[in-house]
């Protein structure tokens, strides 16, 4: 199954499922799940990977694969693992979300651009602008703390027009739902676009 967004469970352990290769092409199906929360630095994540190779009962095993992901980002069966273990840092340091944060790495970086460029999160959490009940609301906040709504005679506001306010604000902003346990839809994360 394709890990994408929308079926990462928010505040679950991201975990990588390491493959021995040679057992593999021998017909053998030897490797482990690694929990990325028990990785504290590259080191830890290299003797894993490292253990998995050498309790491999195949000729010539030397080489590895991910075969799964689970609670993470996608980064395809032959990430490098330095780049691998500080994309998982920058994430796990992040106080957003993590289902919220691969939502939307994927819509606007594409997991291969982050991969190279961990260091984004630091532009996308500068972007964060919070968890809304719908952009409505969010525009409405925005209305009266950003844009001066008040400052609008109290005869006309009730003229104003929040649905054409609302889809214009929304150009310069990225929404990603917020899925509760069962996946249905309870916010909306918003970013600001750049």
């Amino acid at each position: 199954m394709q890990n994408t967004a929308e079926n990462i469970k928010p505040k679950a352990t991201p975990k990588i499922y390491v493959a021995c290769l040679a057992s593999y092409n021998q017909g053998m199906l030897h490797g482990d799940w690694i929990d990325l929360t028990d990785c504290k630095e590259f080191n830890d994540l290299q003797q894993k990977v490292d253990q998995i190779i050498k309790a491999s009962k195949a000729f010539g095993a030397e080489e590895v694969a991910i075969h799964d992901y689970d609670n993470f980002l996608d980064l395809g069966e032959y990430p490098d693992f330095q780049k691998l273990f500080e994309v998982y840092q920058a994430i796990n340091n992040s106080e957003i979300d993590n289902a919220i944060l691969y939502a939307h790495i994927e819509r606007n970086f594409g997991v291969d651009y982050f991969l190279e460029n961990p260091d984004q999160i630091l532009q996308i959490e500068d972007s964060y602008v919070g968890d809304w009940q719908d952009f409505k609301e969010y525009a409405e906040h925005y209305a009266y703390e950003v844009d001066e709504f008040q400052s609008i005679p109290e005869h006309m506001q009730h003229w104003f027009d929040w649905e054409s306010y609302s889809q214009d604000l929304s150009y310069n902003h990225d929404c990603v739902d917020i899925l509760d346990d069962n996946g249905y839809v309870e916010g909306v994360a918003i970013f600001y676009h750049y």
